[in-house]
C-alpha cells in the first residue's frame, strides 16, 4: 500500500532528528528518499517494471544504483550534426551574415536541427541586431516560430535574475518544442509550471543529455508524480537514455561527484561531441577541485557549441588561464 507523501516526509525528518552521526544522516537520507521512489504511487505500469535503477537491496538498506554504460546506447548527439560544426566554422570566421542566412534556411527545411533557431538568436544578438522591445530581425514567414524562444532568449540573457512563470505558461499553452528555449525555461524561475516543462522536454528529446539532466533536477515532493508521468509517456521515452539516466539521478540523488562524473562518462562514450554533458562534467570537475581538467573539459565543450547562453564558459576559462 502506498505511504502517503507526508507521512514519508515526517518519517524522514524523524529518522534524521534522531540520527547524531553525519555519516548516518546520509545513509538516512539516502534511504528515506529511495523509500519515497518505491512507494509513493512511483509504480509504473504492469508491463514496465519498477524503476530499474532503483537504490534500495532486498534488506532495505541504501546502495547505489547500477548504471550499465548500455542504459545510454540510444544517446543522441545533437551536437555532432554537420550542420552545427559549420555553423562554428562561420562563428569563428567571424562571417555572420553567412551564419544567420544558414540558419534561416535551415528552419525552412523539413528537418530543422533543434539547435537552429537558437543559433540565429545567438548571431543576430552577436551583431546586434537582436535587442528587447525592437521588431524581432527575422524574415516574415519565421516571425511566429522565432518570436517565443526570442523573448526567452533575450530574458535569459539579462542582468537581472526574473521571473519567467509568465513565458513558462505561453511555451505550455503553445506547445513549444524549440530546444534551447525549452532548456532556458526549465533552469530559470517558472516554480509552478517546471514539473509540466521537464517532462514535456524529456518527451521531445527523450535520448538527449540535456533533457534528462534537467528531467531529474527534482525537488523531493515532485519526484513520485514525476516518475509516474514518466511511465505514462509514449514508449519512446520510456526505456530511452534519457529516461534512464532521469531514472537513475533520481533514485542516486545523494550520489557523490565522483560517481555522478562516472555516469556522465558512460554517456559521454555513447555521445562523445555533447556540450552539455561536458559541460556538466566540467562544473563537477571545478566543484571538486580538479581545475586543469575542469578547463581541458570546458575548453572543448566550448570549441564544440561556442553559442551556450548566458552561462557561457569562456568566463570560466578566462578565469583559470588568468
Amino acid at each position: 500500500m502506498p505511504i502517503p507523501l507526508n507521512r514519508l516526509r515526517r518519517t524522514a525528518i524523524l529518522a534524521l532528528m534522531n540520527v547524531d552521526w553525519p555519516g548516518m544522516k546520509i545513509l538516512a537520507t539516502r534511504y528515506v528518499f529511495v523509500l519515497g521512489l518505491l512507494c509513493c504511487g512511483t509504480v509504473f505500469p504492469a508491463n514496465a517494471g519498477p524503476n530499474p535503477f532503483s537504490g534500495a537491496d532486498e534488506a532495505g538498506g541504501y546502495v547505489l544504483p547500477t548504471l550499465p554504460t548500455s542504459a545510454f546506447a540510444t544517446a543522441q548527439d545533437l551536437h555532432a550534426d554537420p550542420r552545427v560544426g559549420q555553423w562554428v566554422a562561420r562563428w569563428n570566421a567571424g562571417d555572420l551574415s553567412t551564419l544567420i542566412a544558414e540558419t534561416e534556411a535551415d528552419l525552412r527545411s523539413p528537418t530543422p536541427h533543434p539547435f537552429a533557431s537558437h543559433v540565429w538568436l545567438y548571431a543576430q544578438s552577436a551583431t546586434g541586431a537582436l535587442v528587447a522591445g525592437a521588431p524581432l530581425p527575422a524574415p516574415a514567414d519565421l516571425v511566429v516560430r522565432l518570436d517565443l524562444p526570442a523573448r526567452v532568449f533575450l530574458r535569459e540573457n539579462a542582468a537581472a535574475v526574473l521571473d519567467f512563470s509568465d513565458l513558462a505558461a505561453e511555451a505550455l499553452t503553445a506547445g513549444l518544442s524549440d530546444y534551447w528555449a525549452l532548456l532556458a525555461l526549465v533552469t530559470t524561475d517558472a516554480p509552478a509550471q517546471l514539473p509540466e516543462l521537464r517532462q514535456r522536454f524529456l518527451a521531445l528529446y527523450p535520448n538527449d543529455f540535456g533533457a534528462a539532466w534537467v528531467a531529474s533536477g527534482q525537488r523531493l515532493p515532485e519526484v513520485s508524480g514525476f516518475v509516474d508521468a514518466l511511465a505514462t509517456e509514449p514508449s519512446a521515452t520510456m526505456g530511452s537514455a534519457g529516461a534512464n539516466f532521469a531514472l537513475w539521478r533520481l533514485a542516486a540523488h545523494l550520489a557523490t561527484s565522483v560517481e555522478t562524473r562516472a555516469a556522465i562518462d558512460n554517456w559521454l562514450r555513447h555521445a562523445p561531441q555533447d556540450a552539455n554533458a561536458l559541460r556538466r562534467l566540467g562544473y563537477l570537475l571545478e566543484a571538486d577541485g580538479e581545475r586543469d581538467a575542469a578547463l581541458e573539459v570546458f575548453a572543448k565543450a566550448e570549441a564544440i557549441f561556442p553559442f551556450f547562453p548566458y552561462w557561457s564558459l569562456a568566463g570560466r576559462i578566462e578565469a583559470f588561464q588568468g
